[in-house]
């Protein structure tokens, strides 16, 4: 099968990609787009077993996660302070659930919960120290994909794929008549060819021109394989 032998090569690339980059992970807007690169890998991992299987239910759960991955490491690609800025955001997220979690429990002096709250503010204080940020942005989903240039996969695939996530009878009734299962095989070439093919601009490699051109090549593959709009190119950074 054309798709799946493409969907193999395609987290074959990806892999390579990491193991000869993994070396960059110390500065810490590489780390961010690295480890986005590595977990959208570990999922397909996980996708490729499962449509190997044909098994399709839980796909599109996975496929969100690697989506929304791969948005935060093109934005942080695209723009020099994202990463930081998202790292922060994430923390100071984490401090107000954990506060509001901590006044409806019984142990108001509960050890995880103030050792989490001490962490994330000291991780927060730290980044914004240390790289200057005053940025109270949240940058959410939306956001992020906006920022990626991925607006339209937001707008159609994530979407889609969120109908999953929350349990809606919608997701339900989808997954009842196979909707959307033509999508998962050119999805995953998509999200690990462009991690591939973003996240080379910035992450050293001996050869950045090879791996550009593989990805580029294999996203082009996927848009045929979908067959109805063009999913994207690597264009510009």
């Amino acid at each position: 099968m054309k798709g799946m032998s493409l969907a193999h090569q395609s987290v074959d690339l990806l892999e390579e990609f990491l193991f000869e980059t993994s070396s960059a992970v110390e500065d810490e807007r590489f780390a961010f787009i690295y480890r986005h690169a590595r977990n959208i890998w570990d999922l397909a991992q996980d996708a490729l077993l499962l449509l190997d299987d044909s098994r399709t239910s839980s796909l599109p759960i996975l496929m969100r996660t690697m989506l929304e991955s791969l948005f935060k490491l093109v934005a942080a690609v695209k723009l020099e302070g994202f990463a930081i800025e998202k790292l922060i955001s994430e923390a100071d997220c984490d401090v107000v659930k954990m506060r509001k979690w901590l006044k409806i429990m019984d142990d108001k002096t509960n050890p995880i919960m103030l050792d989490g709250i001490e962490m994330a503010q000291s991780l927060s204080k730290r980044l914004r120290r240390d790289y200057g940020v005053t940025s109270k942005k949240k940058w959410n989903v939306f956001e992020t994909a906006e920022a990626a240039g991925m607006g339209d996969q937001y707008k159609i695939d994530y979407y889609m794929f969120s109908q999953h996530i929350h349990a809606s009878i919608k997701g339900i009734i989808a997954q009842e008549h196979y909707c959307g299962v033509c999508m998962l095989i050119p999805e995953l070439v998509f999200v690990a060819s462009a991690a591939v093919g973003h996240a080379v601009r910035l992450l050293p490699t001996q050869n950045p021109k090879r791996y550009l051109a593989l990805a580029a090549d294999q996203l082009d593959a996927a848009s045929q394989l979908l067959g109805q709009r063009n999913h994207g190119n690597l264009g510009e950074s």
